[in-house]
Order: structure tokens, then C-alpha cells, then sequence
């Protein structure tokens, strides 16, 4: 696995310039991703591939280079080799700020709604680029695209949780046959959506926001394609998970226009990220030892989960 004395050595050979300070972002889940300062005061980010996610590193590079052109605010790309070995990386620059999770509960109402109408419009502006070819997850416009439909790809993160609930089987979540039986419930609602492109993971993280106002969007290995409404729901369930007020929602729904049977659909999909936080739960991912289950908060999923079904 990648270390940080590679990822110094990795900066320092491709800009001439000795590393100061190196250290692990403690979130990421995929890649190994250094915050790194340099000797003439500059700081930049090391984002390095393990061989298991070299795909999803190269992706980053792909969509790099269609979405900058369109205005999203992505930091600009350094350097980056998809083929190098041991190990694929990049090399961006360090957009100021945070994510939006660390300072979110100091933003004022204004600030919230200003920053739900900037990133619908991104999203719009994604939208504009060609629809795909399927459906899901994708790193690149020829894919392979793993769904038919956007109803398959609803199923498949359901089997999904429903395989990490198993192992380790920490957490019983009986709403999980209900779950499955409300998205039956609204497969008309899913024949209607489009494979429209969206920005998949800019929830609470991967959104800077410095002085209150959007710094900039990391971490694009991959677009969505499908319901855009899927990744307000995510960032809904990532506020409720931790105790956050959801007004910020409302407001990203007002930008959006979304109507009522929209809204029951975003309770759905806001139950189907629960399942999967939970799934989560215990899991070892790219970290060198599985976390410990806080019980206070399975309980606490498990009651806005119980919360979004009872709707």
C-alpha cells in the first residue's frame, strides 16, 4: 500500500521541492490522500491509487478535463499518471477551506441557501453533458456503464448493504424487506429517469467552503448517471447522521423545484443511504483496522430510518 514517505518522495521528484510538513487525510475511504507543504510555502495534494483503485484514480484524471471546461470548481490538476508504477496518483493544488460537514452547523441561512444554489447549478451544468449510455457509476464515458436502468442501480445498493449487514453481522435491521418493498412501490417513478449525468458525492464532504462560500469541489472519480435527486438524499443522510439541521435541504429542494412526488421519492432514497451507513458500520475499507461500532449511533440511524419509512 502506498506510505507517505512515497507520496514525499513522489511530490518532491515532480516539483523540485522539499517537503515541509506530510500528513494522511483521515477521511477517504478509496485512495491514499496526503495534505503535503512545501518549502517555498505552497501546499498541494497527493492523491495516490492502491492497484484494487486505479480505475477510480484515472477516472479522476477523465473527468477532470470535461468538467473544469464547464465551470466546476475542481482544483487544477498538477500532475497525474493513471499507468505509473508501483502506484497511479495525482497532484492537484490546495483549494482554501474545508469540508462543509467541518463548519456547517456556523453557517447562517443565508449562507446555506447561497451555497444550495451554487451547487444546483453545477449540477445543471453537469447535466448538460451527454447522457450515458446505462446507468450507475461510471469513470468514463465508454464505460462499462453497470446498469440498464436507473431502478437496477437502486437494487444493486441495496444488495449491497444487505451483503455488508451480513458480514460482520453487528447490526439486525429488519426494515430492510420493507425497504425493498417501497421501491417496487415507485418503479413507474424510475422508468421516467433519463441516464442524466450528476456529481455523485458532494455532500458534507468534497465540499470546501471557506469564509462561508464555496471554495471548491475534490475527489470526481466518477459521475452518476441517473436521478441527480440521489446525491441530495445522500447529503440529507449525512446531516441527519449527525444531529445537523436539514434547512439546507429545503433549500437546495427550492432551488431545484421539486415537487411533491419528488419529495417522497427523496425520503426513499434517504432510507436507502441509511441502510448503507449502517452497512458501513464495522467495515474495514481501506483502513488498517476495522473502527469500533458506536452502538448510540446505530440506534440513532436505526430511528431515522424507522422515521423515513413511517412517511
Amino acid at each position: 500500500m502506498p506510505t507517505p514517505d512515497q507520496a514525499r518522495a513522489l511530490c518532491q521528484q515532480l516539483l523540485g521541492i522539499p517537503v515541509v510538513h506530510i500528513s494522511r487525510f483521515p477521511t477517504g475511504l478509496c485512495h491514499h490522500v496526503y495534505d503535503v507543504a512545501l518549502a517555498d510555502g505552497r501546499k498541494v495534494v497527493v492523491r495516490i491509487a492502491s492497484a484494487e483503485t486505479r480505475s477510480e484514480l484515472a477516472g479522476g484524471i477523465y473527468w477532470s478535463s470535461l468538467l473544469r471546461p464547464r465551470d466546476v470548481p475542481l482544483p487544477a490538476l498538477l500532475h497525474a499518471d493513471a499507468t505509473a508504477h508501483p502506484f497511479a496518483y495525482m497532484l492537484l493544488e490546495r483549494l482554501p477551506g474545508t469540508d462543509l460537514g467541518n463548519v456547517y452547523p456556523a453557517l447562517s441561512p443565508n449562507q446555506k441557501r447561497s451555497l444550495a444554489d451554487r451547487l444546483a447549478s453545477i449540477q445543471t451544468a453537469v447535466g448538460l453533458l451527454p447522457p450515458g449510455r446505462g446507468y450507475g457509476y461510471v469513470h468514463h464515458y465508454d464505460g462499462p456503464f453497470p446498469h440498464s436502468s436507473w431502478h437496477d442501480v437502486l437494487e444493486s445498493q441495496l444488495a449491497r448493504s444487505r451483503q455488508w449487514l451480513a458480514f460482520p453481522k453487528i447490526i439486525d435491521v429488519p426494515q430492510v424487506a420493507q425497504l425493498a418493498a417501497r421501491l417496487a412501490q415507485h418503479e413507474d417513478y424510475f422508468r421516467t429517469i433519463a441516464p442524466t449525468p450528476f456529481l455523485e458525492d458532494i455532500t458534507t464532504k468534497n465540499v470546501l467552503i471557506a469564509d462561508g462560500v464555496l471554495s471548491g469541489i475534490v475527489d470526481v472519480d466518477e459521475l452518476c448517471f441517473g436521478d441527480p435527486l440521489y446525491v441530495l438524499a445522500l447529503t440529507r443522510m449525512a446531516l441527519l447522521a449527525r444531529g445537523f439541521s436539514t434547512d439546507y435541504i429545503d433549500y437546495w429542494k427550492e432551488a431545484l423545484g421539486v415537487s411533491a412526488r419528488q419529495s417522497e421519492i427523496l425520503d426513499l432514497y434517504t432510507a436507502l443511504h441509511c441502510l448503507s451507513f449502517l452497512g458501513e458500520m464495522g467495515q474495514k475499507f481501506n483502513q488498517e483496522a476495522p473502527p469500533a461500532v458506536d452502538t448510540t449511533q446505530v440506534a440513532r440511524l436505526l430511528s431515522i430510518l424507522d422515521n423515513l419509512l413511517a412517511r
